[in-house]
């Protein structure tokens, strides 16, 4: 209470004391940083670093960072007159600032929380701001706020200044008696006159850094300085590309130019003149759509020449392009030159990449122009171009090339796009590398191009399963990911889904509370949902979020897709210590009640237990559900092992007294499903959407209620369940004839190795002719050692039974189909025998 009374003290203070006279900068305005002893740009995060407005330092002028840091103004780094000018005026408005006659005193206050109207706040000795500041302009544009502050000002991380009713940042000065920090992922606001040092700690100062005596150090995270508040003035830069190194006379030349807006206003191109070809003004505006060239953006455009016997040798020539704005004018220059007489047989190779831009957005379209040229003298194959950030190229440049070949000489130039992610670096820089060859001659050139990436508001959002497929019953766990890959603090306004409907709460549950997510961070929550039998495969939803950044608003959208496939049925485990055992395991399903663990089967339960596959939804009816009918379908796929016992065809059994509920899996075949249709009724009707509103009709004139659910079940066979099917089959002591199943103690050995040869193939070595290999040869051993019929009488071969063969006990027959189930679905052929 007592800040909300000092707060209501400061407002009518204010009503009866005079405003500071303005405070005046000088030419320190054109300034984004200013420093006394150098500006330092972290080289681990510098290609963040967007500077509009001058950046320099008097009298040290040490500037280091920039570049990769942009600076879209005059970049300073020896001692200049501009520099010396502009902290000798950061004096006057220094002490002007520091002299003005306070208003209120807030020492020992955070400024976090506060709203102020314009005036002059003086704290005796530190300031510090956790938290929001907002300053309340109450519709004057020239309101002006002085804060005098005796040693230090320090910020905390994601704090803000936030501006309204006509607030401007340019009327917002910070005089600070010491040294000033400004922490991670703040929105910071106004002129900051430091005596000694500032250090931007990574996030956006709407504003100017300006330090008399100390240095400027950007550290941690990408920092933005912007330059709102700094005087526009024009800046333009022009690149000048040959399509050829080397041309003889009656060559054609063709002459590529770039010119880019470096600049933080829109500016005209006057003119644009080449020393050889003379005035190119119409061919730029042309290509540029008239003279004026946007903030950030280039123009490409080309002009040729064929040489002459008059042009000397080497053919140099310059281009000059003038530009203004509505504060002054500018040029720059760019020279290129080209061989006229080839020297002696060379092998050389060049690339150029020049983009349409050097400053961009998220979502904003880039085109880059790639110019290769064969800079020797005899031809060239090209044998490749890669990009780091576009892939391969090779096939961009073929085509616009005609083919892979290059003459001496020539050049030939191509294009790619690519749309700018929020996931981007900063800069976008990729580098692009050739790499060609002559007569066994490899040479490789390579070229980049930087983009910064411009701040602004920005919105991610990711949906991803936990898994790829699912079965009814399963409860698939999904995982929200909302981002803000921008600069400003986003608002969430809303996060709907297309299965759970609104998740606005549990978004701002996950977030602490708060709808907000600061610059930079993400926020994750997660919601799992039942698969049901009425859902459709794939099982698709999406996810929509409407946020906000003062008046943008933002709309993202994440997509999750899952496949339902039927359960799988586990066929082998190993043995146990205890000995021989059928080394099986049948399905577990959702609870003991419906399945069992008993080696070797699939189960159901019958009886009293059918309507455990819908517990969840019986539980809603009071009078529970009664089982109508019941149908199990069996389907086995076609093989082309053993066709005549693993025959294509549907088994069907219906109603429950006639349900086979045991099935032993031992000779399954593998990719066989169990479909399980129930159907249930209840003589209890509902009315409305609600589960509790029901009828009971006890006369038995009501309407009856049916629903169905269908569950299904796939046996599945993989390389190890193979090999332990084998040391099941070798366990056995007898068949039903008594016949030993794998007696043979060498041809169970060769067996076991095959199948580990296959496994090493095809999960380490990625060998897939080999795999396919060993599998065919423990196919055969398999078929060899088979017996056609089975003997009347035990057979007296012992050891030598091999592996038996019968109607009886398929042991033989469920190998090979295995064997063809797997090498199907591992997509490796297998000769068949």
């Amino acid at each position: 209470m007592k800040v909300h009374w000092l707060l209501l003290l400061v407002l009518v203070l204010f009503a009866v004391n005079a405003p500071a006279a303005p405070i005046n900068l000088g030419t320190a305005t054109t300034f984004g940083l200013l420093a006394g002893s150098g500006i330092t740009n972290d080289p681990t995060n510098a290609a963040g670093t967007i500077v509009q407005g001058d950046v320099g330092s008097s009298p040290t002028p040490a500037v280091t960072g920039f570049p990769p840091g942009v600076v879209l103004g005059t970049l300073y780094t020896a001692p200049s007159a501009a520099t010396a000018q502009a902290q000798s005026d950061l004096v006057i408005a220094y002490n002007a600032a520091a002299s003005a006659a306070p208003n209120f005193n807030l020492t020992g206050q955070d400024l976090g929380g506060m709203t102020l109207v314009p005036g002059v706040y003086f704290f005796s000795s530190s300031a510090g701001l956790t938290g929001t500041l907002t300053l309340d302009a109450q519709g004057d544009p020239n309101a002006q706020w002085v804060f005098q502050i005796g040693s230090t000002l320090i910020t905390g991380t994601n704090s803000n200044v936030m501006l309204i009713n006509g607030a401007s940042p340019c009327n917002v000065f910070w005089q600070v008696g010491s040294s000033a920090t400004i922490q991670t992922n703040n929105n910071f606001v106004g002129n900051i006159m430091a005596l000694a040092s500032i250090t931007l700690n990574g996030g956006t100062l709407n504003g100017r850094a300006l330090a008399r005596n100390g240095a400027v150090t950007i550290s941690n995270s990408e920092t933005v300085v912007s330059g709102v508040c700094v005087p526009s003035h024009p800046c333009v830069s022009i690149t000048k590309q040959p399509n050829r190194t080397q041309a003889a006379v009656n060559d054609e030349i063709i002459y590529t130019y770039t010119i880019c807006n470096c600049g933080s206003t829109p500016i005209t191109v006057d003119s644009v003149t080449d020393s050889n070809l003379g005035n190119l003004t119409t061919a730029f505006t042309i290509a540029n759509g008239g003279s004026t060239l946007s903030v950030g953006l280039c123009t490409v455009f080309t002009v040729s020449h064929t040489v002459t016997v008059a042009d000397a040798n080497p053919l140099v020539n310059t281009a000059i392009v003038s530009v203004h704005d509505t504060t002054g004018s500018t040029s720059d220059t760019a020279t290129a030159s080209v061989d006229i007489t080839p020297t002696t047989p060379t092998t050389c190779v060049s690339m150029v990449k020049v983009a349409d831009r050097i400053v961009a957005s998220v979502g904003d379209l880039v085109t880059y122009n790639f110019t290769i040229c064969n800079c020797g003298t005899t031809t060239l194959t090209v044998d490749s171009v890669i990009d780091s950030n576009l892939g391969n190229l090779t096939t961009a440049f073929t085509t616009a090339n005609g083919g892979a070949t290059m003459a001496g000489g020539t050049c030939m130039s191509f294009t790619a796009t690519h749309t700018v992610l929020a996931s981007d670096p900063n800069p976008l820089s990729n580098v692009v590398t050739v790499n060609a060859h002559n007569n066994g001659t490899p040479v490789t050139a390579s070229d980049n191009w930087d983009i910064a990436i411009a701040p602004g508001p920005c919105l991610s959002v990711a949906k991803v399963a936990d898994r790829a497929t699912a079965s009814v019953g399963d409860t698939v766990l999904y995982k929200f990911t909302v981002c803000n890959c921008g600069t400003p603090p986003v608002t969430v306004d809303s996060i709907i889904d297309t299965h759970f409907g609104d998740l606005n709460a549990a978004f701002i549950t996950a977030n602490g509370g708060s709808s907000v997510i600061p610059s930079g961070a993400c926020v994750d929550f997660t919601i799992g949902r039942i698969v049901l039998f009425t859902d459709t495969s794939p099982l698709w939803n999406k996810v929509t979020v409407i946020a906000h950044v003062n008046n943008v608003v933002l709309t993202e959208t994440g997509e999750s897709s899952v496949d339902i496939v039927p359960r799988v049925i586990t066929q082998a485990v190993p043995a146990t210590s205890g000995g021989w055992n059928w080394s099986f395991l049948g399905y577990h399903g959702i609870g003991p009640d419906v399945t069992t663990a008993t080696g070797g089967v699939f189960s159901i339960y019958g009886g009293n237990k059918w309507s455990n596959f819908i517990k969840a939804a019986r539980d809603q009816w009071p009078g529970g559900w009664t089982v109508k009918n019941v149908v199990l379908r069996k389907t086995t796929p076609s093989f082309i092992q053993c066709s005549e016992v693993y025959a294509p065809k549907t088994v069907t059994q219906q109603g429950t007294n006639n349900i086979r509920t045991w099935w032993p899996l031992m000779y399954e075949a593998p990719g066989t499903t169990f479909t399980l249709n129930i159907l249930y009724g209840t003589g209890q009707v509902r009315i409305g959407s609600n589960p509790n509103d029901i009828v009971n009709y006890d006369d038995g004139t009501g309407p009856a209620t049916v629903h169905t659910d269908i569950w299904k079940w796939t046996v599945d066979a993989d390389l190890n369940s193979l090999s332990l099917l084998l040391d099941v089959f070798h366990s056995m002591p007898f068949g039903l004839d008594e016949v030993p199943l794998i007696s043979n103690e060498a041809l169970y050995k060769e067996a076991k190795q095959l199948l580990s040869d296959t496994n090493y193939y095809y999960y380490v070595a990625q060998d897939t002719a080999a795999a396919a290999d060993t599998l065919s040869q423990f196919e055969l051993v398999v078929a060899d050692a088979c017996i056609s019929s089975s003997p009347i009488l035990p057979y007296p071969g012992g050891s030598d039974s091999g592996i038996a063969q019968t109607p009886e006990n398929p042991a033989c027959c469920k190998l090979l189909v295995d064997v063809e189930y797997i090498a199907k679905k591992l997509g490796i052929f297998v000769t068949s025998k």
